[in-house]
């Protein structure tokens, strides 16, 4: 078996393992929220831990009303005065794999030594370097990846994150409900595999689009990002209202176009599809209850702000099953390595 599968398969299981980390920190965490009272939260990353930025700033921010923003690291690092707000008290939340990227590395240091505000290192290794920069930090350590590409890495940060706005916010039932996801997480993992299978080995489909909706943009670019570096295919990620304006226009038999449905104006965002269909293109909708559309239904029934992670298993298994059906090998996808070094 490859890397890349059994590092997918085995999320569940590594959920539990960083739910029971962070519920362990729990006062710590609520005790720093309330002593510092931040005013804004920055979440930053590089490549796919700037989309868990990003899914992680709407989420938080929701969950906790901190005002919350997702910043590419290098531009925290080389215009941040363009990003940040130096007369607030901010917190700048640095999130990937190894915690070696040079750019998060850099970007959480000089955000806490020029006074911009404190800074926190989620990372998947113990003793990282991100965490040495920082003021603060949690380390998943029981989570890697040996394949180049990110899977178990992203919705274990996600997760970490999740779980802090709860302890944060001091919800109780919020994170209760994350306590479900690993149980849940094995369902839908099983249930994703045929129809990844399908989708991903169709050699008739030239195109992909994912397309989802505040922080499950987030979510639809890791899709993307998942299959560009597995397989080199042409797919672009949108706001589902957004696609109507103007990038619609390449959709063609070849596409398919594939919402991850928010609870969110749901009708409106499935609205989008219907167009693509008149165009010709392939849609499926990924939700958490069956529709009138054709349908993956996670079946979770948690809210949106809760089951983000449920929609990647299936995202990385359609990359998986391309590259098998295309004769490349996931593991070692072309032109990429497993952390990027820089020098600045």
């Amino acid at each position: 078996m490859s890397y890349t599968l059994e590092e997918i398969r085995r999320q569940p299981s590594d959920w539990a393992t960083t739910t029971e980390l962070l519920l362990n920190q729990s006062e710590q965490w609520r005790q720093l929220f309330a002593e510092k009272n931040y005013e804004n939260l920055y979440f930053t990353g590089c490549g796919t831990s700037y989309h868990i930025a990003i899914v992680a700033a709407y989420l938080f921010q929701e969950v906790t009303s901190i005002p919350c923003k997702a910043v590419p690291a290098s531009e925290v690092l080389l215009m941040p005065d363009q990003m940040i707000n130096r007369k607030a008290n901010n917190l700048l939340i640095g999130v990937g794999r190894s915690g070696t990227t040079t750019e998060s590395v850099e970007a959480i240091r000089k955000f806490r030594e020029e006074g911009f505000g404190d800074s926190l290192s989620i990372a998947c290794q113990s003793q990282a370097p991100a965490s040495a920069a920082a003021s603060f930090a949690i380390e998943l350590g029981h989570v890697t990846d040996r394949s180049v590409v990110m899977t178990g890495t992203f919705t274990n940060l996600v997760l970490a994150t999740q779980l802090l706005a709860g302890i944060v916010a001091d919800n109780a039932a919020y994170v209760q409900q994350l306590q479900l996801l690993p149980e849940i997480g094995l369902r839908v993992l099983q249930s994703s595999e045929s129809i990844a299978e399908r989708y991903g080995s169709d050699l008739n489909i030239r195109q992909f689009i994912y397309l989802g909706l505040g922080g499950y943009y987030g979510l639809a670019a890791e899709a993307v990002l998942k299959l560009k570096e597995m397989t080199q295919t042409p797919t672009e990620a949108y706001n589902p209202l957004e696609f109507r304006h103007g990038p619609i226009s390449i959709v063609d038999a070849n596409t398919l176009v594939t919402l991850f449905q928010s609870d969110k104006a749901p009708q409106v965002q499935v609205d989008v599809l219907k167009n693509v269909r008149t165009l010709g293109g392939k849609t499926l909708v990924i939700s958490d209850v069956d529709t009138d559309e054709p349908c993956f239904a996670l079946a979770s029934n948690v809210p949106d702000t809760v089951r983000a992670i449920l929609y990647m298993p299936y995202a990385q298994l359609v990359g998986y099953h391309r590259a098998i059906a295309l004769g490349l090998d996931p593991d070692q996808p072309r032109n990429l390595s497993h952390v990027v070094t820089l020098s600045l």
